[in-house]
Parts: structure tokens; sequence; C-alpha cells
């Protein structure tokens, strides 16, 4: 029986991920004006982006910013944090 070569990924396939820089750039920028729902906003709109298109280290980016950044706006379940819609965001007294 003749072997097959199997190719290693399929080249009509194209890999998408979110721009990781940019969204940890903005949040910065949000926080940095201690604009908490601002930062929540982006991490929300960055995570359901990252999940569309299967971006699993995006997705994790974004949850590990939130966790470092919004220690409020996430919950845990599932092995992941995953972040609240409706969570209230942190505010410094």
């Amino acid at each position: 029986m003749p072997s097959r070569s199997v190719p290693l990924c399929d080249p009509t396939k194209t890999e998408s991920f979110i721009p990781a820089d940019r969204v940890i750039s903005a949040l910065d920028r949000y926080l940095d004006k201690n604009d908490y729902d601002g930062a929540l906003k982006t991490l929300l709109y960055w995570k359901d982006e990252a999940e569309k298109i299967g971006d699993d280290r995006g997705l994790l980016t974004v949850e590990n910013e939130a966790v470092r950044s919004l220690p409020q706006a996430f919950e845990k379940g599932g092995g992941l944090c995953r972040l609240r819609k409706g969570a209230v965001p942190y505010r410094q007294a």
C-alpha cells in the first residue's frame, strides 16, 4: 500500500489573532486615567473577538490582563477566568 503524505497544516486556512500589543496599550491608557469602565469595555470587546476567531492565545492574554488589572471583573468557572459582562469595575477609594 503506498504511503500518503499528510500536510502539517492546511495552506488554505488562515490563522487570525487579536492584536495583543494594541489591546494592552489601550488598556494601559484607560488605567492611567483611572477609567475602569473603559478598560472593562475594552477587555470585553477583545474577549469576544478572540472567541469569535478561535484565538486561544489572545483569549488567555485578555483574561490575564483582566485578572491583573481589574480583579473584580472576572469570575472563576470552567477552569478559566471568564469576564463577567455585568461586572462592576474595581474603583480605588
